[in-house]
């Protein structure tokens, strides 16, 4: 991975939407810089916007006013150069059933032709403990296997950022334990910025930085 740090900037970033009755502000004038590098959490009551946020951030979704750049020193790159230097990782697995686990960790690399996806998937799946795994299918690995999964297929391509909302939420104490030590292992190794949303506390307290979005403000935990 490149040694010239990204960055994703939010410069008075407010956020919006329209419900029945009236527009709810979920947040406003929010400025944050993220790295390639450091990990950061978002905490937060449900219904915070922190998903949103996340969203946001990863250039899912425009906010409703303020800036979000992506950078590359100082060079200043689009929306769409962010979404293909990203990972994801989610709550619920989305695996692809009807592909087995080594498929599962090759895709990202398949959809972009590298014709070394499988070599990769198979060091990943070394990495995560799974090498014995390769040939099942979702349905035959636990809740803990399946997010692991997940995990390698986030990384396998070196992204500068992977995003997660809420990894360890449908996990038990201890495979959560494991599964996030996992996940920050991958993104020291990697020097990829990793952005999380979880109530789980433990978690978030792992990060370089963990904030708190509260009526409508982030604020840095000490």
């Amino acid at each position: 991975m490149s040694y010239v740090k990204h960055s994703i900037n939010l410069e008075k970033v407010s956020h919006s939407y329209r419900s029945a009755t009236s527009e709810v502000q979920l947040f406003k004038n929010l400025s944050l810089t993220i790295e390639t590098g450091r990990s950061l959490s978002i905490v937060g009551a449900s219904g915070a916007g922190k998903s949103t946020l996340l969203s946001l951030i990863a250039a899912l979704e425009p906010p409703t006013k303020g800036h979000i750049t992506y950078q590359l020193g100082d060079q200043t790159l689009p929306a769409e150069k962010l979404r293909k230097n990203s990972g994801f990782i989610f709550q619920q697995f989305h695996l692809i059933p009807e592909l087995d686990t080594l498929t599962n960790v090759a895709l990202p690399l398949l959809l972009h032709g590298d014709n070394q996806a499988y070599r990769k998937a198979s060091c990943w799946l070394e990495k995560i403990g799974l090498s014995a795994r390769s040939s099942f299918k979702s349905n035959q690995l636990s809740g803990g296997e399946q997010q692991r999964v997940a995990i390698a297929r986030a990384f396998i391509s070196e992204p500068h950022f992977v995003f997660a909302d809420e990894p360890t939420g449908n996990l038990d104490e201890d495979t959560s334990a494991h599964v996030s030590q996992l996940m920050f292992d991958c993104a020291r190794k990697t020097g990829s910025a990793l952005v999380l949303v979880s109530h789980n506390p433990t978690l978030a307290a792992e990060a370089d930085d963990c904030y708190r979005l509260s009526q409508g403000k982030l604020e840095l935990r000490q």
